[in-house]
């Protein structure tokens, strides 16, 4: 827990009344704050370190799971190399070299990387971020779709705390010197140069091992770029440090979509949604904002699907544009004039993309016709329909689903010039797909049919809405 009016600073009190309640009000619930007077300058450098650790040692594993040739490989890594820092801690011995270990054994999992995974940022309320029952385990989800999860850091916020303390604590020294001020400036001062040591520390071993794959946050750099948009004064809870984390990873290109989450009523959470219309020239990557209510989560689960679609479609727009510029590097060819347009370049229904995913339908690895099918849905044309409607009775569920949406997208009105004769073909097979068969297949058939727009298909899908059981469908 923390100190202050947001819903953060209401948990410790929360927490130990749920603990009186089941009879353990001697349990103590300590906020992490020197103010407390229970936390001095070692003991807070410590836990900055160890929640450093425990961060960067999760970014390796998200960095690596979506990966992992056998289930559970990156996990078991990660269960080993806790132990180690854990009993480093215990021990008082070398954190470092511990740490170090820890993040080998994660780099040693066996992955195969073939194929492009969406990079999905998450990022919002500290709690429901990083606590799997307070988020139904949204990175878990995300996964299980095929994304790769790139986690907001709880070390970050926590250095975001010191740079917000630092700079109201400035900006009361301004107004008046005062010697508590000038002593509690000192003392976020030398908190901050010690977390900087920290970071430098325990950063090297993962920059050696991971390289580029897995990046440690640069909070004061992120808290500087959402001041753009965000007043700084209004400093309760993250409210800067989430949306400067969307902004510049959505400038740098490092993710493709972004999920912010939050619980019932969060503050920061309804601010960054006001702001949203103000800013999304800026952001450059999809963003979806999700309250956590404890309720159903079929809801959520359609915009995550939905958010992750128009991921695919960022991602693959880069990856067409970054071969594009090598292709242009490699053949030495020249920008157009100014003044002059480029001929326009029409690329063909059968083209090398689309190869493929046609290619890779039918792979002997779910995961790979899995990436086919949304390769289709991008870049797919009328040689995909037929290889796509065979798909909808693979023998896994995630290749039913996507090749309905594949198809849905492929068909949909204005993407492609499909002969009568086929769109009614494809209508047909949705139409089926939807009758009966796992919950899923179905719900991802509706999506595909409505983006038909389809006389035929509206009439079904009317009726269904009507009559169907599943409230998801």
């Amino acid at each position: 827990s923390g100190c202050g009016p947001c819903r953060f600073g209401l948990y410790r009190q929360s927490i130990f009344e749920v603990l009186t309640r089941l009879g353990c009000p001697q349990v103590p619930v300590l906020p992490f704050s020197m103010e407390s007077g229970l936390l001095g300058v070692r003991e807070l450098i410590l836990g900055y370190q160890v929640t450093l650790m425990s961060d960067l040692l999760n970014n390796a594993v998200y960095h690596t799971r979506p990966y992992e040739r056998t289930s559970g490989a990156t996990d078991a890594a990660l269960t080993r190399g806790s132990e180690l820092v854990c009993r480093a801690i215990e021990e008082k011995g070398d954190l470092i070299q511990a740490f170090t270990r820890a993040l080998e054994e994660v780099a040693a999992v066996p992955v195969e990387r073939s194929g492009s995974r969406p990079r999905i940022l998450l990022v919002g309320e500290v709690f429901v971020r990083l606590n799997p029952a307070a988020n139904y385990d949204i990175i878990r989800y995300l996964e299980g779709i095929g994304c790769e999860v790139v986690m907001s850091e709880l070390s970050s916020y926590l250095r975001y705390v010191f740079t917000i303390d630092q700079w109201i604590t400035g900006e009361k020294l301004r107004e008046g010197w005062q010697l508590t001020e000038l002593r509690r400036l000192a003392g976020v001062l030398v908190n901050a140069r010690l977390i900087d040591w920290s970071d430098r520390r325990f950063t090297e071993p993962l920059a050696r091992i991971f390289g580029k794959g897995v990046e440690h946050a640069d909070a004061e750099a992120l808290t500087a770029e959402a001041t753009k948009y965000y007043r700084r004064d209004i400093s309760s809870g993250e409210g800067l440090l989430p949306f400067g984390e969307i902004l510049e990873a959505g400038a740098r290109g490092t993710v493709d979509g972004a999920v912010m989450v939050g619980p019932q009523g969060c503050m920061p959470v309804n601010v960054f949604r006001g702001l949203l219309g103000k800013i999304a020239e800026q952001l450059r990557i999809p963003v979806e904002v999700v309250d956590f209510d404890g309720f159903d989560p079929t809801n959520v689960w359609n915009r995550i699907r939905m958010l992750v679609y128009k991921a695919a479609q960022v991602m693959e727009k880069r990856g067409a544009a970054a071969a594009a510029e090598q292709n242009n590097g490699e053949t030495g060819s020249q920008a157009p004039a100014p003044g002059r347009a480029e001929p326009a370049r029409a690329e063909p229904a059968g083209s090398e993309t689309e190869g493929l995913g046609l290619r890779d339908l039918g792979d002997a690895d779910p995961a790979t016709r899995v990436r086919a099918a949304r390769l289709l849905a991008l870049r797919g044309g009328v040689a995909a329909v037929d290889p796509l409607i065979g798909a909808l009775q693979d023998g896994d569920l995630r290749v039913q689903s996507a090749a309905a949406l594949a198809l849905g997208a492929i068909a949909a009105e204005g993407r492609t010039d499909l002969e009568e004769g086929l769109r009614l073909r494809v209508e047909s097979a949705l139409e089926e797909a939807l009758r009966s068969g796992p919950e899923e297949r179905r719900e991802a058939a509706a999506i595909g049919l409505g983006r038909m727009r389809g006389p035929k298909g509206q009439e079904y899908l009317t009726a269904l809405a009507a009559s169907d059981s599943d409230p998801q469908v």
